[in-house]
């Protein structure tokens, strides 16, 4: 999964999607740059892996306040929340989660959806992508 949109600009997702054929992107979060690369993202289901910790300790967002999370959202982005590097930012995916949802407003139906487009949007095998779709079903069942 290439990397791309985090220090360098949108063009780089661009780069990425038309000479890698990229079918998701690690970070990304600089595609709220460019509003005509947020619709295409949108609709052609290209997933976002958005890292909150790494991003700001990276100076790619000046905060976790001021994380454009909630604009990729809001775009329709498939975003998924990964870690990056736990080691080196300190973070793990609990924590991540954390944020992700304090940036979000989710509630259990939410978290459910993010965890869903995380297993939509990796390479697993269609049997544990099932299993785990049922798994996080249950889950937010479980809640109701």
């Amino acid at each position: 999964m290439p990397h791309a949109g985090e220090d360098a600009g949108p063009e780089s997702i661009r780069g990425a999607i038309n000479a890698l054929k990229a079918e998701r992107i690690m970070h990304g979060v600089r595609a709220v740059d460019d509003p005509t690369l947020l619709s295409e993202l949108a609709a052609r289901g290209i997933p976002l892996a958005v890292c909150p910790t790494s991003n700001v300790l990276l100076g790619v967002a000046p905060s976790l306040e001021e994380h454009p999370l909630r604009r990729l959202w809001e775009a329709g982005i498939i975003v998924s929340i990964n870690t990056d590097d736990p080691g080196f930012f300190d973070c793990n995916l609990t924590g991540e989660y954390t944020i992700a949802g304090r940036l979000l407003d989710l509630d259990r139906d939410g978290y459910g959806r993010l965890a869903l487009n995380s297993v939509e949007s990796s390479f697993a095998p269609e049997s544990l992508k099932q299993e785990l779709r049922s798994a996080i079903a249950d889950w937010v069942r479980r809640a109701q």
